[in-house]
């Protein structure tokens, strides 16, 4: 907490116009303001001393003063070397100073205060993880919360766990029968408090000292808090915040419904583990999906929902989760950078299943919502480039214009090759096509936009007459138009398919006449 006097002296100018300055503003950052008194060591240069001249009288030799807001109550000027000084005229103003910039102090406090922060953050509804974040990022320690069995719920990512102990039990997600009897030995864990007040926890096998403290849901004990001095040493100051910090997730267990079983939490870890490629081995990753009491095959993707978009609050944000988790029965979803990730195990087939399709895209639809399916995979250590491939199926949808609300990144994979391409991509369109387009400019015609529609409908002229709102007659005399053009018959399968990849091509350029429609 700290403002700097440049700061100060603008919000005192702008309501006492008749302060000025005695000297060139200097950077200086204050924390309080007090008033000049017999005692006061004047050399701190991050106090804001108000006084009068007469007060500084016998210190004008002093050349390490600091800063100053001063009434001249003699007719001298003032003297002396200052950090930085200002004069009001009338000493009544020095009143009204000094309580304009205890209230700059006052607000200062209450924004800058950590536990103020962590209390914000709750009341936006940012989760346990975040919240673990904003703790030990305030602590300057990593911090862990794990259940009554010792398993791992949740822990802060931001700080470096130098701790070779519970490094090991993060990685597994859970603690060792042997390291939870060792555990229990320990006085200080059998004489600990029955409530969330804090203690220090030290044993033989590592140096590093852990403040723990007991998290209680409605009077009911159901996991640890613990503190690791990885960083900063550990001070009265911390195990404050620490008990602000423990109430903070007792609120958010108790708000949450989907944490009212503690256990639950720890399938959360998993995925945000496997989103941030923290788990390079299988056997882990199924170890660890276990012991988090789910269990998935291998019919395996990724169904991404994009919040970057999403206006509602945030704890209609939760209800989104829970909904979606109860659409799609065999699934576990987390909040990860913005989007609602749901790690999904299903029959392949259920992806093309109309009744699916219908309920997700209603529900989406419902919520104004966007989301897109990875490919099928198998293994959990493949859910980060799943969900990444989710991801760039939405950019790319986004940038197509596209308006369906549910996508499947099998139907973008081409357009995710096109965006490997260096280079001029347009030499790889094939010339009927572009032939067209010259044609079209030329005559004003539409043959370019009447070959894609009849290449989508399988050279169906019944469907694609419809589809252009023209006579099947018409499209005829079109279509003989077209081959006379570009001179193909449009029978051959590589022609087609050459011409056909050009419409995605040139729909990826962004060609402003193309209106690709998705059967």
């Amino acid at each position: 907490m700290s403002i700097e006097f440049s700061e100060i002296y603008n919000k005192i100018k702008k309501q006492l116009p008749a302060i000025d300055l005695l000297n060139d503003i200097k950077s200086c950052s204050l924390k309080d303001i007090r008033f000049i008194t017999k005692t006061s060591n004047l050399e701190q240069k991050d106090i804001l001393y108000v006084g009068k001249a007469s007060q500084l009288e016998n210190i004008k030799s002093n050349k390490n003063l600091g800063n100053f807001i001063i009434y001249n109550d003699s007719n001298e000027n003032v003297d002396g070397s200052f950090t930085n000084i200002a004069e009001v005229k009338d000493e009544e103003d020095l009143y009204t100073a000094f309580n304009l910039i205890k209230d700059m102090f006052v607000k200062d406090m209450k924004v800058s205060n950590p536990a103020s922060t962590l209390l914000k953050s709750l009341a936006q509804g940012k989760g346990l993880k975040y919240l673990l974040k904003i703790g030990a990022e305030t602590l300057n320690n990593p911090v862990i919360l794990i259940d009554a069995n010792f398993s791992i719920i949740s822990y802060s990512n931001n700080k470096h766990i130098s701790d070779e102990i519970w490094s090991k039990n993060i990685q597994t997600g859970y603690c060792s029968y042997e390291f939870i009897a060792e555990v229990q030995k320990l006085k200080s864990v059998r004489n600990s408090p029955s409530n969330n007040e804090p203690f220090i926890v030290t044993c033989d096998a590592s140096p590093i000292k852990r403040v723990v403290s007991k998290v209680m849901l409605n009077s009911k004990f159901i996991g640890y808090l613990l503190l690791l001095e990885c960083g900063d040493t550990i001070t009265e100051d911390h195990l404050e915040l620490f008990k602000v910090l423990n109430s903070a997730i007792t609120e958010e267990l108790k708000n949450n419904s989907l944490y009212g079983n503690i256990k639950g939490l720890k399938y959360e870890n998993l995925i945000y583990d496997l989103l941030e490629g923290k788990i390079d081995s299988e056997e882990i990753a199924r170890e660890r999906m276990k012991n988090a009491e789910f269990s998935f095959g291998v019919n395996l993707f990724v169904l991404t929902i994009s919040l970057s978009e999403y206006s509602a609050k945030s704890t209609q944000g939760r209800n989104l989760k829970e909904n979606i988790e109860k659409l799609l029965i065999a699934s576990k979803s987390v909040f990860y950078k913005e989007d609602i990730v749901i790690l999904v195990d299903m029959k392949d087939n259920k992806i093309n299943d109309k009744d699916f399709i219908t309920k997700i895209e209603g529900f989406l639809q419902d919520n104004n919502l966007k989301a897109a399916i990875s490919s099928k995979f198998s293994r959990l250590i493949e859910l980060n480039n799943n969900y990444l491939d989710s991801k760039k199926a939405l950019d790319i949808s986004k940038s197509l214009n596209r308006t369906n609300n549910f996508i499947k990144y099998d139907d973008y994979k081409f357009y995710a090759l096109l965006g490997n391409i260096s280079g001029d991509i347009k030499k790889y369109c094939h010339p009927a096509v572009l032939k067209l387009i010259e044609f079209d400019k030329s005559n004003s015609t539409d043959y370019f936009e009447t070959l894609k529609t009849f290449l989508i409908n399988n050279q169906n002229t019944n469907l694609t007459s419809e589809r252009l709102f023209i006579h099947r007659n018409t499209l005829n005399y079109r279509i003989a138009k077209i081959k006379e053009i570009i001179g193909l018959e449009l029978k051959d399968s590589e022609e087609i398919f050459n011409i056909s990849y050009t419409y995605k091509l040139l729909e990826f350029l962004g060609y402003k006449s193309l209106n690709w429609t998705e059967k």
